[in-house]
């Protein structure tokens, strides 16, 4: 018997890559536009996490968003897709590289 892959909850995870210098102002892109942009759209924020500028290297920025089922967050991914705040703020110049994971449904586990 196949699982429902559209059962939850789901974590959506994005982990972007920005300049030691751009942490501050990704963290405040973070909190002044992306989290009350997803969260009006049904998304929780569960977490936001970033490394230290202080290495000198790349500083990765995580945030971690909660949605009952794969079916709500490709209705999210929609509208999100189509909102020319998010656009602008997916696109900025903040970003060096990053992707976005999900994780949860039937058979889900924490490593």
């Amino acid at each position: 018997m196949q699982a429902d892959r559209t059962a939850g909850p789901v974590y959506i995870i994005e982990t972007v890559a920005v300049r030691p210098e751009d942490r501050a102002a990704m963290l405040a892109l973070i909190g002044e536009t992306i989290v009350p942009l997803m969260t009006g759209l049904g998304l929780e924020f569960r977490s936001c996490l970033a490394g230290s500028e202080a290495l000198g290297e790349d500083v990765l920025v995580q945030t971690t968003w909660r949605v009952d089922s794969h079916a709500a967050w490709r209705m999210v991914r929609d509208k999100l897709f189509h909102n020319p705040e998010w656009r602008a703020a997916y696109t900025e110049e903040l970003r060096r590289t990053g992707g976005r994971a999900s994780r949860g449904g039937p058979g889900a586990r924490v490593c």
